[in-house]
């Protein structure tokens, strides 16, 4: 006897069986969450790095190729795609579907720990999730009150070290971002005439600076199960550094150096 025949000889059966499917089905479709714009995990995570103000072509150059070439091979990756844009760089990384995140996280961030050579005026890369959900749920602001005569840098020195260092440690928050304050910085006034004297350029100069002030890597030396990593770090950050930076060396050996072509100190 097969079904078709069960059914025909028993139709209050079979109605009270729809019945129930269909009483079923109403009360799981009430029970099921409805969202305009449902938190849909994807398998995906966008790594952002700032160098402001610097063109397209020197960030894809200079941050962008760098940390690809980093990021290449990791485990389970399956498309990677970048935007080099004014003053940032984008890469976004797609994982498979069966992708554990938190290790992919993991995977990311211990790779680009070894990106060494990037601008020392670039943000440190950091890490983002790509959910339709990820917005910032609070946001603080630090003001002075109007006989506060305490100066901005302080203030944001503070921010930085001790505000946004205790809310790190709180569980559950990914990600803090600290804006405003103010940077100190050191301003290099060319005087034109004395350029034109040496025969220099403004580019010369420049490119003198930068040298300064160079990052360069040397490789790895294998010992064992440990790799150490070779480095050159040279920095110029106080103003008698700069003023000795050498910009050109004559036959008889005398040199003209940044304080010769510069107004002030």
């Amino acid at each position: 006897m097969n079904v078709i025949s069960i059914a025909i000889k028993r139709p209050m059966a079979v109605v009270a069986a729809v019945m129930m499917i269909v009483v079923v089905g109403l009360a799981a479709m009430r029970s099921i969450p409805i969202q305009l714009t449902p938190d849909v995990a994807r398998p995906v995570l966008v790594v952002y790095t700032y160098w402001g103000g610097v063109a397209p072509v020197e960030v894809e150059r200079e941050i962008t190729n760098r940390i690809e070439q980093e990021l290449s091979g990791i485990e389970g990756l399956e498309l990677i795609s970048s935007q080099s844009q004014l003053g940032r760089s984008r890469i976004v990384l797609e994982f498979g579907v069966e992708q554990n995140m938190d290790r992919a996280f993991m995977l990311v961030s211990n790779r680009l720990s070894g990106v060494t050579n990037l601008p020392d005026e670039a943000t440190e890369p950091r890490i983002r999730t790509s959910t339709s959900d990820d917005v910032p749920i609070a946001r603080l602001a630090l003001t002075r009150t109007g006989d506060n005569q305490t100066s901005i840098e302080t203030y944001g020195d503070f921010v930085t070290d001790v505000v946004v260092d205790r809310l790190e440690r709180i569980s559950g928050i990914s990600q803090i971002s600290a804006s405003g304050g103010s940077r100190r910085e050191l301003q290099v006034v060319i005087e034109p005439d004395q350029l034109a004297r040496y025969k220099l350029t403004v580019s010369s100069v420049i490119q003198a600076l930068r040298g300064a002030n160079a990052s360069i890597t040397g490789g790895g030396v294998d010992e064992g199960k440990r790799r150490y990593i070779v480095r050159t770090d040279s920095e110029t950050s106080r103003i008698d550094q700069v003023q000795k930076i050498v910009l050109i060396t004559f036959f008889d050996e005398q040199t003209r150096r940044l304080i010769n072509v510069t107004v002030g100190d």
